[in-house]
């Protein structure tokens, strides 16, 4: 994969080599709006999954965001996850007797069927361009599930959006990925957690990438170095970063692709200067941004979920 090259003062999206494209977000704004909509050029939004906002406000949103701009958003629980999973508990009203049975897990239920509906309209009100269907780990890799996967993926209308399957729990990466290949969808990954999320040249038009951190940990470098590996192979790659830290650790990102694409630049001609004494001021410069950062990152914006006691942001399914 050849390296991404910045748009101007934006680096949420980047042109790789004409074609690939790179678009590097979090869930939600863990920033203040105005900031994120300045630094990057796509979100997910998890509020969808949870209790979807009123289409007024989505398109408000669509309204408020830069041009170009794209919108990820995950589908209603209502359509994925049984009533009782820890995402329910965000429902003023839980619905209970024979429609409590009939929700979640993909079913051919009207309560399904409606959710979905409900999900386009989201989706179309913020004019997403990606719906997560994320399946939780009590929807295993059984064969009545793989046929429940195949006729909701078929017969659901998608109204021009991509489908993404985030399978959680026990599904085993090839088998997942097959199984996303044949039903014309894209298969969420977790480049850190599976050694084996890459992909041969022109095996994947989309990839969808959910980067994490194991509680307040830091992302390595390395560990960045390794998500950006992930993406080869793909014509175009969304990187949703769900860290302790998303937005200072989208940019690090970002600052590396740059930096490996002026590396590529230069060759290996020049000699690097002696610049010690401005390496050191510019490292003190750099302190001092992640500190705003974690202000803001404290502070957050409406619009997306926050992180949870364990450091995840949005996370919506039973672990």
């Amino acid at each position: 994969m050849g390296i991404p090259a910045g748009q101007g003062e934006v680096k949420g999206s980047f042109v790789v080599e004409a074609e690939p494209m790179l678009h590097v977000g979090c869930v939600g704004f863990p920033v203040p709006k105005a900031r994120y909509f300045a630094k990057f050029r796509f979100a997910e939004m998890a509020d969808t999954f949870y209790q979807p906002p009123r289409p007024a406000t989505l398109k408000r949103l669509r309204a408020e965001a830069p041009a170009g701009f794209v919108f990820a958003m995950r589908a209603w629980q209502t359509v994925t996850h049984p009533v009782g999973s820890p995402g329910w508990a965000r429902l003023a009203k839980r619905p209970g007797g024979a429609a409590a049975a009939r929700l979640g897990h993909l079913q051919d239920t009207p309560e399904v069927h409606s959710g979905w509906g409900e999900t386009l309209k989201s989706a179309a009100a913020l004019d997403a361009r990606l719906i997560v269907v994320e399946t939780p780990s009590s929807f295993t890799p059984s064969a009545a599930n793989r046929k429940t996967l195949a006729r909701f993926f078929s017969e659901s209308p998608r109204d021009g959006r991509t489908l993404v399957w985030e399978p959680r729990g026990l599904w085993e990466r090839r088998e997942a990925l097959k199984l996303a290949r044949q039903m014309g969808v894209v298969l969420a990954e977790d480049p850190l957690g599976d050694p084996h999320a890459q992909h041969e040249p022109g095996e994947a038009e989309i990839v969808l990438l959910r980067v994490r951190s194991l509680g307040h940990a830091r992302i390595g470098e390395s560990a960045l170095e390794k998500v950006l590996l992930a993406c080869e192979g793909a014509a175009e790659s969304f990187i949703v970063f769900e860290t302790a830290t998303p937005s200072r650790d989208a940019e690090r990102f970002l600052r590396l692709v740059d930096e490996l694409g002026a590396s590529d630049e230069e060759g290996d001609e020049d000699e690097p200067d002696d610049d010690s004494d401005d390496d050191e001021d510019e490292d003190l410069d750099e302190d001092d941004e992640d500190a705003d950062e974690d202000a803001d990152e404290d502070a957050g914006d409406e619009g997306g979920a926050q992180p949870d006691e364990e450091g995840r942001e949005g996370r919506n399914d039973e672990e």
